[in-house]
């Protein structure tokens, strides 16, 4: 079977298969909660215009997806998880919206399913072409497309992929069984209609859904219940394989599968048809009910209620609003399937409650109509007559407001023409005015100039009196000063002349080099500390001794002469240097000749720029990365988005990581240019010997930036030379790991530096 049927079907449907607009449905909603998507997203139970995506617009653009390329995949939360036991065909559910702009609006679901043989996988091909023709059903989960892809490990046969709308409510149990605000019977009953709607849809073809139950039933926007997915597939492998599980596999199984299975395939006798019915009647006992018809704490009790039909019919005994919904799953519920009512005849049933209040709304429609008719008709005659009554006043009170207007235009232009005298004697009296006022402001700013006038010669006589008593104080304190000055001066005059008599009395050496050391007579106690101390008198009992004070300043003097001899050899040296870095520029401007005076711009340019990019590397942050090509190395198969590291981890256990390719190809910020400053690798238990590193500022054109040896360490940072910017993918390669072998393994690996403002 072609897997492109789906496109061609999508792309000439005619519009009546196509979904349309239906009406909001007022009912249940869950006391002061609004529902979350599946994504998190915050949506009213039943909100008024429905949701936003439309997709009857772009049904055929979405029917033209072939792979998860065209896809922007949500791994960050996995819908659904299906692996082992009683799930036949592995699979994995996460939501997702087109990768075209104009798309991403469109909330989708894509399923992997893992087949392990070829009939298990032409089966559910065969299943997903079926449902593909039901695409607009209202009540039937819309399959946009499906592909098939490289099993991902050696056991699958093939994978299959579906790609499904969402249901935004998310599915029947999560939203509405699980609620502890139990719906209403006319909620119930319309749950109902919508799944016995898309039931006799497909019983019309001869076709069993086989997977009916709560969390296979999804709400849309409006609150409408649409089946998903066919399930015959794993409900024949499930009915051949069930009996050879363990009681703890069959326990867990009982309330979540086995307990919508009918007797006959408990027994597995041949079915039809009818299971789906008796599936619908365990679904709608549970939506009313909120619990299962059967017993599923023991399998020999729960098997027996199954296939004597022995359903607890107590919690509707005493809700008699439930009367319709009971009635109806006992005729859903009985032992012979041949009895069990078909889907159309049920579908009549629960409709006849809504029918008799549409032909109660009608008869109260075409009595309002009859009576706005007749309403119009009296409103009409009544506007005629308003009218009439409103033009014979109209003809009274022309001719009076003829004459008024007549007097009051005549006052009017006798008012205007005085108004217009008025002022123009009023403009002639404001002119003599003027012209006196101005003559007196003459006059007096006249006598006012000369009045200053005298004022400013008095105060400059005041000022100048003023600054010659200041001079003159100012000169005898002066003099004093000076006198001061003299007599000091003269003081020590006297003094260094009876210094000078004292040097007189020196004795002259035997030998001239001596004269230096030679002191006069009256010094000769200051040769040596310890004369000087001889020539003191004793000190007195708490008195201060001098001698260790001038012994700690002789050695400080020593220190002094010691650094000052040191600061004149490292002067030496400078001037050496100095005339060596002469000798070298001398050189350096032979050889760039007219060039040389462009190097010292291009070093502080250099240095402004060296400067820039280390204010950078301090700034820097880890930035969110992702893997490029999210099935080229299907290894990596999470990214950590809080700590902002591309994790390698195997069933949720950090200490246990799988090997990696030798090549690994990240993208920066969803494609942003970035400064990238350093990167951080945290190595396993083989961690890579050396590590190349290249970066790409256009998707997939690599170029080299550095190669760094590998230590051991558990974390080890690669500084990037120069500035590396503008950077939207980065690569790191293993050649080889610590050990030299080709098989590398890495923890954590985490790209340090800053998003550019675009």
């Amino acid at each position: 079977m072609r897997l492109e049927n789906l496109s061609k079907f999508a792309a000439t449907s005619s519009p009546v298969m196509r979904r349309t607009a239906r009406p909001q449905r007022s009912g249940f909603q869950a006391p002061a909660v609004n529902y979350r998507t599946q994504q998190g997203q915050e949506l009213q139970a039943f909100p008024e215009g429905g949701y936003e995506a439309d997709t009857r617009d772009v049904v055929a653009e979405l029917s033209q997806i072939r792979s998860a390329e065209d896809l922007v995949i949500d791994h960050s939360r996995v819908l659904s998880l299906k692996r082992g036991d009683l799930a036949i065909i592995k699979s994995e559910t996460f939501h997702c919206t087109p990768a075209a702009d104009h798309l991403q609006d469109v909330p989708l679901v894509v399923k992997r399913l893992e087949c392990v043989d070829r009939r298990t996988y032409d089966l559910k091909v065969y299943e997903a072409d079926s449902l593909a023709r039901f695409a607009g059903h209202p009540n039937i989960l819309t399959l946009y497309s499906y592909w098939s892809e490289k099993p991902s490990n050696p056991y699958t046969y093939k994978t299959l992929v579906l790609l499904t709308e969402e249901g935004v409510l998310g599915d029947l149990r999560r939203t509405v069984v699980d609620n502890p605000v139990r719906p209403s019977a006319t909620q119930c009953l319309l749950y109902g209609a919508d799944l016995l709607k898309g039931i006799s849809a497909l019983h019309n073809v001869n076709i069993v859904h086989g997977r009916i139950k709560p969390v296979s039933v999804m709400l849309d926007a409006g609150n409408h219940a649409m089946l998903g997915e066919l399930g015959r597939t794993e409900l024949d492998s499930a009915r051949q394989t069930h009996q050879l599980f363990s009681k703890v596999l069959i326990g867990d199984a009982i309330p979540h599968t086995l307990v919508y299975w009918a007797p006959e395939l408990l027994t597995l006798k041949k079915y039809g048809k009818e299971v789906d019915m008796w599936a619908l009647g365990v679904t709608l006992y549970e939506l009313a009910t909120g619990r299962h018809p059967f017993d599923t704490s023991n399998e020999v009790a729960f098997r027996d209620d199954v296939i004597s039909a022995n359903v607890d019919w107590e919690p509707f005994r005493d809700a008699p609003e439930h009367r319709l919904l009971a009635s109806l799953i006992k005729m859903m519920l009985r032992l012979n399937p041949e009895e069990r009512i078909t889907a159309s005849e049920a579908l009549s049933l629960i409709q006849r409650p809504f029918a008799l209040k549409i032909q109660a709304a009608w008869r109260g429609y075409r009595c309002r109509r009859d009576w706005l008719a007749l309403r119009r008709t009296v409103v009409l005659i009544q506007s005629h007559m308003r009218r009439y009554l409103t033009r014979k006043r109209f003809s009274q009170l022309l001719s009076t407001r003829r004459t008024n207007a007549a007097t009051l235009i005549a006052s009017y232009w006798r008012g205007h023409k005085q108004r217009t005298r008025f002022t123009q004697q009023v403009e002639a009296i404001c002119k003599c005015q003027a012209l006196v006022i101005s003559r007196q402001t003459r006059q007096a700013y006249l006598r006012f100039r000369a009045n200053v006038i005298i004022a400013q010669s008095y105060v400059r006589r005041y000022l100048a009196r003023q600054w010659y008593r200041k001079v003159q104080v100012r000169r005898r304190d002066m003099e004093a000063k000076l006198l001061a000055i003299q007599t000091m001066v003269q003081k020590y005059n006297e003094g260094f002349v009876d210094f000078q008599a004292q040097l007189s009395e020196r004795i002259e050496p035997a030998d001239p080099e001596d004269a230096a050391s030679v002191l006069p007579v009256s010094f000769e106690h200051l040769r040596s500390f310890e004369d000087f101390e001889l020539s003191q008198p004793p000190p007195e009992y708490g008195s201060i001794v001098c001698l260790p004070k001038l012994r700690s300043a002789s050695s400080l003097i020593g220190q002094l002469r010691t650094d000052n001899e040191s600061l004149q050899n490292r002067i030496r040296e400078n001037e050496s240097q100095s005339v060596e870095h002469d000798r070298d520029q001398e050189a350096l401007k032979e050889e760039l000749g007219s060039k040389y005076f462009e190097l010292d711009p291009m070093i502080e340019s250099l240095k402004k720029s060296l400067a820039r990019v280390e204010q950078q590397c301090r700034r820097a942050i880890a930035l969110p990365v992702s893997l490029a090509h999210e099935y080229a190395y299907s290894r990596w198969e999470k990214t950590h988005e809080p700590d902002n590291r591309v994790e390698n981890v195997l069933e949720d256990d950090e200490a246990q990581y799988r090997a990696l390719s030798p090549s690994i190809d990240m993208a920066l910020c969803n494609g942003s240019p970035c400064f990238v400053s350093e990167v951080v690798v945290c190595p396993g238990e083989c961690g890579p010997a050396v590590c190349e590193v290249y970066t790409a500022t256009v998707p997939d054109q690599w170029v080299l930036c550095c190669s760094y040896k590998c230590s051991r360490d558990t974390r080890q940072v690669y500084q990037l030379p120069g500035e590396q910017t503008g950077l939207t993918q980065i690569r790191l390669r293993f050649p080889s790991n610590i050990r030299g072998g080709n098989i590398v393994s890495v923890r954590h690996v985490e790209v340090k530096g800053l998003v550019l403002e675009q």
